[in-house]
């Protein structure tokens, strides 16, 4: 002869679980000035929020890090327009007659 009870009814806890990374987004410059750099994101979801109402509670999403991930990217200078200084004085003509040149 057996006789059974109901034992531990309360709910078991439910930890955080978060869905896999996304895709990098696109960086956000095309290269690096002289103050700043690109930044590109990534981000992943809460898929399960833990219990809070359970003892224990489930594990905090924190537990298992950041929603949001940043990395640099296009770290390379921009290209720079070559700068010149203003033109000098004409050099003397390399013939005195039938067509010389000149530089300057």
């Amino acid at each position: 002869l057996v006789k059974f009870q109901a034992c531990n009814n309360k709910p078991c806890p439910t930890n955080c679980q978060l869905a896999q990374w996304g895709v990098w987004s696109p960086c956000n410059q095309t290269c690096r000035t002289s103050t700043t750099v690109g930044i590109s994101t990534r981000t992943r979801k809460v898929l399960v929020q833990p219990s809070t109402n359970t003892i224990p509670p489930g594990t905090p999403c924190s537990k298992y890090g950041a929603l949001i991930m940043t990395r640099q990217c296009n770290t390379y200078p921009c290209p720079r327009d070559c700068q010149v200084s203003p033109w000098g004085v004409w050099e003397a003509c390399s013939l005195k007659c039938q067509g010389g040149i000149q530089y300057r």
